[in-house]
């Protein structure tokens, strides 16, 4: 994320006056902050092989029983002191597993988009040639290209419902309203509200080049190979984009920070959010409010944006959660650590984070995903249901860390209203944003 040229840097900080660097998250979806608390299985203290897990806060109790059940179901393994060492986000597990990786867990919950900087610190243990062969089988190719670099494994996937959705209060917008860009934010401004859309987010502005047509993945340098500069439909969704926020302004929140959005659902100033999934905060923060109940949030897709009079469908980003082993390991644990993987990633634990009260855990497992408890999750469904319609991007192979702050700085642009800054037109600043180092400008893909 800190890869971008000086010149591009220097001119939208003189077209606006500011920083202009995105927030440039690092991997997805955080919803449980990274703690220091200890935490081991509830099962009797063990003499064996020490096996360690960082799992996040949420999964700490599902994880514990885990645990006890892989014992039973490997004896092999019953002596095995495994246990979990700290709660980690997903997204922050690479930061501190390459910080000190004497320190950090042997087996860790770790998205997507954190393995490629951890496989290139050489940081992750590969996963073996059989049980790739057996996961693309039972998870499908997607999910192993997302934890894979340069074909080879490096996770265990368990979850496949990793992705900014639109949250509204069914008390204020109605579910036809959430169908367009133009029909939700004029709902709001009815209701004296706004919708949350952090436009200077490359983790959600990424519709204002994609529905013009634009496209991009990673090339065999691990550049970002991108179209955005070939395409004219690029500069026609761009434009679209800036004046829907030119004219809508009064009633477009520019934020994606969970208790901001907390806050102003339960005050009505908010009715609808695009966000990573913090459905439970939101809702148990509507218990006092006079704009509607827990019962009013409700989550859809992403509505079309209108790009010269035509409706277009976004897309949006959907990454994957694996289970990782370091490559720092105890050689003699590693047996222990690839039978845990597999079995936490096994069909029958996805099927019980679908079913889990607390979780409800989208699965990456095939078949976990057509049984009807898993059709019936809010969340996960509206993604599968957009991958079905090829409406979502595997955030994995499209991205790295160079393409954070150039997306999140022309949605600075957009957001300043300043006729593209010193760009100057939408070609310039789209041009700018393909000229970025780790960027690589091709006419087609």
């Amino acid at each position: 994320m800190i890869n971008k040229k000086i010149s591009f840097a220097l001119l939208v900080l003189s077209a606006l006056g500011l920083s202009a660097c995105g927030v440039g998250q690092t991997g997805g979806e955080s919803i449980t902050p990274a703690s220091s608390n200890d935490s081991t299985t509830s099962s009797p203290a063990a003499t064996g092989p020490e096996l360690t897990l960082w799992c996040t806060a949420l999964d700490d109790a599902f994880t514990k029983q885990m645990i006890i059940d892989f014992k039973t179901a490997n004896p092999t393994y019953a002596n095995y002191n495994i246990h979990v060492i700290a709660n980690i986000a997903e997204n922050e597990t690479q930061g501190k597993l390459h910080k000190d990786t004497a320190a950090a867990a042997d087996v860790i919950c770790m998205v997507d988009d954190n393995i490629r900087a951890a496989v290139n610190a050489k940081d992750l243990l590969a996963v073996d040639d059989a049980d790739k062969t057996a996961i693309i089988a039972s998870d499908g190719q997607e999910a192993v290209d997302a934890g894979s670099i340069g074909g080879t494994l490096y996770g265990y996937p368990y979850r496949a419902d990793n992705a900014p959705l639109l949250i509204y209060n069914s008390s204020m917008i109605t579910v036809d309203q959430t169908q367009t860009m133009e029909g939700l934010f004029a709902a709001a401004k009815t209701k004296k509200s706004s919708v949350a859309l952090n436009i200077g987010d490359g983790w959600y502005n990424g519709f204002t080049l994609w529905a013009g047509g634009g496209d991009f993945k990673l090339d065999a340098d691990n550049n970002i190979a991108c179209n955005f500069a070939h395409v004219a439909g690029c500069v026609d969704s761009a434009t679209a984009a800036y004046n829907l926020y030119g004219n809508n302004r009064s009633a477009w929140k520019v934020t994606s920070t969970d208790g901001d959005i907390q806050a102003g659902f339960a005050d009505g100033s908010i009715c609808a959010a695009f966000l990573w999934n913090n459905l439970a905060a939101i809702r148990a923060g509507m218990t006092d409010s006079e704009f509607g109940t827990a019962d009013n949030i409700k989550v859809t897709g992403w509505p079309t944006l209108n790009v010269n009079g035509t409706d277009v469908a976004n897309t949006f980003f959907m990454g994957y959660k694996h289970y990782v082993i370091k490559s720092a390991i105890n050689e003699t644990v590693i047996p222990a650590a690839k039978a845990f993987c597999k079995f936490a990633s096994s069909e029958a634990e996805q099927d019980k984070r679908v079913a889990d009260a607390d979780l409800k855990y989208g699965p990456s497992n095939l078949a976990s995903q057509a049984k009807t408890d898993a059709k019936a999750l809010e969340w996960s469904s509206v993604i599968q249901a957009a991958k079905t319609a090829g409406h979502t991007r595997a955030q994995a192979l499209c991205t790295n860390s160079s393409f954070w702050d150039p997306m999140g700085s022309f949605g600075t642009l957009i957001k300043a209203q300043t006729n593209w800054g010193d760009f100057g037109t939408p070609q310039r600043a789209i041009l700018n944003i393909v000229s970025t180092n780790g960027w690589s400008n091709v006419e087609t893909l």
